[in-house]
């Protein structure tokens, strides 16, 4: 019986697949805590239909 020769590469790109991102994953943190900022944010919007490689993004927060 032949084995196949994409076969021996299946667990290691299941592995990739489902673990990769989450070891890559960037973990969001705020500043030090104790510190009192002056401006107090309750939305942030973003115009998708604007952001292109070429062109700046529009953003308007609101606080």
């Amino acid at each position: 019986m032949a084995i196949s020769q994409a076969q021996p590469l299946l667990p290691p790109l299941l592995v990739s697949l489902l673990f990769l991102p989450a070891a890559l994953g960037i973990r969001f943190q705020t500043c030090k805590s104790g510190h009192h900022y002056p401006v107090d944010v309750n939305t942030v919007e973003i115009a998708a239909y604007s952001i292109k490689p070429s062109t700046n993004g529009n953003f308007t927060i609101t606080g």
